[in-house]
């Protein structure tokens, strides 16, 4: 169990570096890992590491002006949370800005 939690945490640190450097792409994959590592961590930990991979994730396609793919995270989050008010404010930001065309 602590092995996970020390994975989860290295993976989610490496997304979180090179979302900083603009690389959004990279990120994806790095929390991708950390999702798969979420997925075998206990309780209400693990749903809570679900949750931030999600919103995350959904974040990273967003800057990526991949908006499906943004609000399938929202609604995965959603799925495991659906009072998460951050989820629901991103949903709605990407569906603004997919029918606003990409524009911020």
């Amino acid at each position: 169990h602590l092995l996970r939690q020390v994975r989860y945490a290295h993976w989610t640190a490496r997304a979180e570096r090179l979302s900083k450097l603009g690389d959004h792409t990279g990120a994806l994959g790095e929390y991708r890992e950390a999702l798969l590592l979420a997925g075998h961590l206990p309780g209400e930990e693990g749903a809570e590491a679900r949750a931030h991979c999600f919103l995350r994730r959904a974040h990273e396609f967003l800057a990526l002006g991949r908006f499906e793919e943004a609000l399938s995270a929202c609604d995965l989050l959603l799925r495991e949370d659906e009072d998460d008010m951050q989820a629901v404010l991103l949903r709605a930001k990407v569906l603004i800005m997919k029918e606003r065309g990409g524009g911020g």
